[in-house]
């Protein structure tokens, strides 16, 4: 979090994984996000996705508003157990 508050959000869900010698593309300029999304390469080829962020990024996403932070992948009753079975 910077002087101003903000939150840095990376989404590298079309950059991939695994390219250019670093897991991600952000650690090659060694960037560290507050929030992080992946998906894509994450599953893959199975539709799912990650928002990655600390505990305390997470929780101030719970109210005023609450933020559902959520995606087309997350809930998906296939990928998901087969992506922690890989």
């Amino acid at each position: 979090m910077t002087d101003t508050g903000a939150l840095l959000i990376l989404d590298e869900i079309q950059c991939g994984i695994g390219g250019q010698d670093h897991f991600l593309p952000s650690e090659q300029f060694g960037i560290i996000p507050d929030i992080l999304t992946i998906a894509k390469a994450f599953g893959g080829g199975l539709p799912i996705g990650a928002f990655i962020a600390n505990k305390r990024n997470m929780n101030s996403l719970t109210s005023n508003p609450c933020w559902p932070h959520h995606h087309f992948g997350g809930g998906n009753p296939f990928a998901a157990p087969a992506h922690w079975l890989s």
